[in-house]
């Protein structure tokens, strides 16, 4: 029955199939070209096992920061669900192109009257004209599409990207705290032991109990922080407890450098910005939904033939056997409604498309300029923080451990020169993960999107 039912439609209108893989493919060579991870969209229990095999395998060695990413991209729920949003698209294109289907119409006799029956069929010539037109603005919205689901890939990446590199520095700033915790506590000691000796006042013991206090407070923050990475990890990668595969030891490496300075990031973005892409197609769409209306204006034109006469097997001696064969056409005659409001709203709709891009290049401007800056800003607080401020403190400490073996320096300016040394190491953390990430998002800033 269904293939009888199959056979009726081909010869009416044709059988279709609603095929995405030529819109995937394309999403596929635009996610290769910004972002270093292969995308599966897993469709099939063959196609699971096979992403669970292949993250196995990543987390065999302990994860690291591109494995991360590659894992996020593979298995992140949500993108997988963006991804039906091509077959979505690719049906609604394969709709649009199907003609209207043919009427049947007929009329019978009552019994004495037979002779005066009539049976016509009618197809509609309307689609000639309109279904170009439906057909064009389908097919961009599909293409739309394609660009959307490739920010969601890229932006997934990021973000696996992100949550290790959140992870790495939660673990450090744990330890650092828990390292800076010690030394107060140490401080804390030495104060108490001297008030006992009559060497310092209540008050500066007090202070130094203070500070425990206030580190122990930071303490748990800490442990939150590390908490809320890990959860957040294991959601953006959709595999439980991922985080236990990243190295205990693992530090935040820096990210490239930016291979444009933002003059030419700016010209790029322009031409490759993945929003400011859809936003063209946006305008090229709403273009042709304008021409689609004024097709609508003729959306009732029909060709077809009819006969009328004798259908019964038995002769009506009560009417003429007369019959009568030939094309019939109908044409609804737009006198009333020439679809004006229709035509109105998608004359509209164009405006406000093309407005909406030149909005998206000011923003997209912006975003690059900004991103480009808190790198260079982030970049030059590292050097600073690493090449001038540690290295002096280190020093300083050094000197400060050598002269209070010889009895010249207190131990509490030791204890000082630590806290220092632990404090600037936690800073240099934070910025660490703060210039990884301003890297990541000019890459999104130029080839992507907004920032989401």
């Amino acid at each position: 029955m269904k293939n009888l039912s199959c056979l009726i439609l081909l010869v009416l209108s044709g059988c279709v199939a609603v095929d995405p893989a030529p819109s995937w493919r394309r999403v596929h060579e635009l996610s290769e070209e910004r972002i270093d991870a292969d995308t599966v969209w897993i469709r099939s229990d063959d196609e699971a096992q096979l992403v669970e095999q292949t993250v196995e395998a990543m987390l065999k060695d302990g994860l690291t920061r591109d494995e991360s990413l590659r894992i996020a991209v593979l298995k992140n729920l949500r993108l997988q669900a963006r991804f039906n949003d091509l077959g979505v698209a690719t049906a609604a294109v394969v709709e649009a192109s199907l003609p209207t289907n043919p009427t049947l119409d007929g009329w019978l006799g009552l019994p004495g009257r037979s002779g005066a029956s009539s049976l016509g069929l009618v197809a509609w010539l309307s689609d000639l004209w309109i279904i170009p037109q439906r057909s064009a603005v389908a097919e961009l919205m599909a293409q739309r599409t394609e660009y959307v689901v490739t920010i969601d890939i890229m932006n997934t990446a990021i973000r696996g990207a992100s949550s290790w590199d959140r992870l790495v520095a939660a673990q450090q700033a744990l330890g650092m705290t828990q390292e800076l915790l010690q030394v107060r506590r140490d401080h804390a000691q030495r104060v108490a032991i001297r008030f006992a000796h009559g060497l310092d006042d209540s008050a500066t013991l007090d202070e130094a109990k203070a500070m425990v206090a206030e580190e122990q407070v930071a303490l748990q923050k800490a442990k939150q922080d590390l908490t809320q990475a890990r959860t957040n990890m294991s959601a953006i990668l959709a595999t439980p407890e991922v985080w236990r595969h990243v190295p205990s030891n693992a530090s935040l490496s820096p990210t490239p450098s930016p291979k444009m300075q933002v003059s030419d990031s700016i010209e790029f973005g322009m031409s490759n910005r993945l929003d400011l892409l859809a936003g063209r197609v946006e305008v090229e769409q709403a273009t042709r939904a304008v021409g689609l209306e004024d097709a609508l204006i003729w959306r009732s034109v029909s060709l077809g033939t009819n006969k009328e006469g004798q259908f019964s097997r038995v002769y009506d001696s009560n009417v003429e056997a007369d019959e009568s064969f030939g094309p019939t056409i109908s044409i609804e005659i737009p006198i009333f409604n020439q679809n004006q409001a229709g035509r109105a709203a998608a004359s509209f709709e164009l405006q406000r498309a093309i407005k909406l891009l030149d909005a998206a290049r000011v923003r997209a401007t912006k975003e690059i300029v900004d991103s480009f800056q808190r790198y260079e800003n982030s970049n030059e607080s590292l050097r600073n923080l690493e090449e001038i401020a540690r290295p002096a403190i280190v020093s300083r400490l050094k000197y400060m451990e050598e002269w209070n073996l010889k009895m010249q320096v207190p131990f509490l300016e030791v204890l000082a020169a630590r806290e220092k040394l632990i404090a600037v190491d936690m800073e240099i953390n934070m910025v660490r993960e703060e210039r990884n990430n301003s890297w990541r998002e000019l890459e999104f800033a130029t080839k992507g999107g907004e920032k989401r």
